[in-house]
């Protein structure tokens, strides 16, 4: 048997050491020298190869037809609306179907912090137009009131919002819902004078503008096309095949709860 001979075994381990943050140049993966493969690519004969493929051709023909009807849930079948994205139609929360008869669906139409600023934006249209004397009489009717279940009881934050609120600026929940549904008349509430008019309509345009450029749809009813027993949207889009007869699509979600 030969004599053991001790050995010791190391690694060196060789990194990078980056100059600088990018790795642009690293990944650009730049020709220093194209000639240089071009000759390569002539040793290894690459350029006496023939191209004895013969072309390909796909020919597609598709005929169109436009949606007309949609289903939500079991209601009744309602036409497509042509000059709206379909997803509007179908899943948002419609801000008309609040029940003005029931006063907690009016006081409750947004949440408090959105009231508010929907009350500091028409505020800040009539001061724009120098109409602050109409401040008190929107304030008092369409008023954030403290006893009114804005807020958990357990919610502290809410609780101070919504007593520094009372009385101090217009519920603008509840005065954009009134004014939606005056259309195109303004709102019974408050009585205005004469020369009030021109004022409070130019406010509630801007209120409105700018609810539709930065909120978009306003409401706490479900969608109509919503399902809250399953958590998903439950509907269904007919069309008139090109061929006759009538082609029923229905939505389904995905894994991911996706329709």
């Amino acid at each position: 048997m030969p004599p053991f001979t001790p050995s010791i075994t190391f690694w060196s381990r060789v990194e990078t050491s980056p100059r600088s943050r990018s790795i642009a140049n690293s990944v650009a993966a730049r020709v220093r020298d194209p000639l240089w493969m071009l000759t390569r690519q002539w040793q290894l004969g690459e350029f006496r190869g023939e191209d004895a493929a013969s072309p390909a051709f796909a020919q597609i023909s598709t005929q169109v037809t436009p949606l007309e009807t949609w289903t939500a849930g079991n209601a009744e079948p309602q036409p497509v609306a042509a000059n709206a994205p379909f997803e509007r139609s179908a899943l948002c929360e419609d801000f008309s179907q609040i029940d003005a008869a029931r006063p907690a669906d009016a006081a409750q139409v947004a949440d408090l912090s959105l009231a508010i600023e929907l009350g500091q934006v028409f505020e800040r249209a009539l001061l724009d137009r120098n109409r602050p004397d109409l401040l008190p009489r929107f304030r008092a009717a369409y008023r954030v009131a403290d006893d009114a279940p804005y807020v958990d009881e357990r919610d502290r934050d809410g609780r101070q919002l919504l007593q520094l609120a009372t009385g101090r600026v217009t519920h603008g929940g509840r005065l954009h819902l009134a004014a939606e549904r005056a259309l195109p008349d303004l709102p019974a509430e408050p009585a205005l004078t004469v020369g009030d008019d021109a004022d409070v309509r130019a406010a509630l345009d801007r209120l409105r503008a700018w609810v539709t450029d930065t909120v978009g749809t306003i409401g706490q009813a479900d969608a109509r096309a919503w399902d809250p027993a399953r958590l998903e949207y439950k509907l269904a889009v007919q069309a008139h095949a090109p061929s006759g007869g009538r082609v029923v699509l229905q939505a389904h979600p995905d894994r991911e709860g996706q329709c």
